[in-house]
């Protein structure tokens, strides 16, 4: 891999880090959300853009034990949807409970045809990390423009 290597590692109450080797890290974090109802699905995204390449090699997912069912990494091509704290309802599926602040969209932008999940954590999952020197692009050249961090809260108490 001729590009910068990177890690991303996913905290919760809600981050998303992506450490480059050698040094950096670059968040994405869920922008200070309280969410008053349960089983609300929240989604924040980040351009990484066509200047850099970079490789992701591993997850590391963190959390406070019991507010988050899962969490899901999607790697999508379109810029996703632009809201006033780059937070929006992401419900599976037309998931009907809904954050009353936050506007409704799709996971990427309505229509992203290279849309794809590049990790998925569920409770009582374990870190992922690729074999060395293994991993995968987003950015630069790739279809992988922006990354898009999903929430399953399941226990807002």
């Amino acid at each position: 891999m001729n590009s910068t290597n990177m890690f991303i590692f996913i905290f919760v109450l809600s981050t998303l880090l992506i450490e480059v080797i050698g040094g950096g890290v670059f968040p994405l974090r869920m922008p200070q959300v309280s969410p008053t109802r349960n089983e609300v699905y929240l989604c924040t995204g980040v351009d990484i853009g066509k200047d850099n390449r970079f490789w992701i090699t591993g997850f590391n997912p963190k959390m406070i034990p019991g507010t988050v069912h899962h969490m899901a990494v999607a790697g999508c091509s379109e810029r996703p949807p632009a809201t006033d704290h780059n937070v929006w309802n992401c419900g599976a599926n037309g998931n009907p409970v809904l954050e009353p602040q936050y506007p409704s969209f799709v996971t990427c932008a309505d229509g992203d045809q290279f849309t794809s999940t590049l990790f998925l954590w569920s409770r009582n999952g374990a870190p992922y990390m690729l074999p060395q020197n293994i991993g995968f692009p987003v950015g630069g050249d790739t279809k992988y423009q922006y990354l898009v961090l999903q929430v399953h809260y399941i226990n807002i108490e």
